[in-house]
């Protein structure tokens, strides 16, 4: 639920940037604001959380346009958010792209299955993050926020093999109440939990 609503959480702004860029003489920040959220609205179920609205453009092009997730129109969104702030384009085609990429990742979102998969549309160049190719058996989540962590956690899991076991390691407080019930609730096997000084050792059987 937390990662749902974080993505509408996104959307909504983003829209709501797009209106008030309209309402307000094509107004370049809100602009600048609509393509920022879109970007970002789906970043978080690949366990990303951008510090920035450049990284948010270029990690998205990396994550949904590479691999064919995204139409291959939009791989130049990071450049042409660029070109925004140094006014190289027209507000009225700054708006335009901004408004057709946010109905393209509104479109993506829709097609979002329940483990928040999503399924390549287009020939993509289907990169694969090279942390996620290592069986680690130690996570360390420390300082990383709900529901970032988990999403982490389900990611990392994905890239191991039924039987394996992860070990993770969680802060206090809302990390270790809601990653493991939600991990749970996606049919692993919470083995053991154990308090180390200011965090949490979770130890996750892969079962599904």
């Amino acid at each position: 639920a937390g990662v749902i609503d974080m993505m509408e959480s996104d959307l909504e702004s983003a829209i709501q940037s797009l209106v008030k860029a309209k309402d307000n003489n094509l107004d370049v920040v809100e602009i600048k604001n609509a393509l920022n959220f879109s970007a970002r609205a789906l970043l978080v179920v690949k366990g990303i959380d951008s510090k920035t609205p450049e990284e948010a453009v270029l990690t998205f092009v990396d994550k949904f346009v590479n691999t064919g997730i995204c139409e291959s129109t939009f791989r130049n969104v990071d450049t042409v958010y660029r070109d925004i702030v140094s006014n190289k384009i027209s507000k009225e085609q700054a708006l335009d792209f901004a408004q057709k990429f946010y109905e393209e990742v509104k479109k993506i979102y829709s097609l979002m299955d329940s483990s928040f998969n999503f399924s390549a549309r287009f020939s993509g160049e289907t990169k694969q993050d090279e942390s996620l190719k290592q069986k680690s058996i130690i996570y360390d989540l420390r300082g990383t926020p709900c529901p970032i962590n988990y999403v982490k956690t389900k990611l990392k899991l994905e890239q191991l093999e039924i039987g394996d076991i992860l070990e993770v390691y969680l802060d206090e407080g809302e990390p270790i109440r809601n990653v493991p019930k939600s991990l749970e609730s996606d049919g692993q096997d919470i083995l053991k939990i154990n308090q180390e000084g200011n965090f949490f050792k979770l130890l996750v059987k892969k079962k599904v």
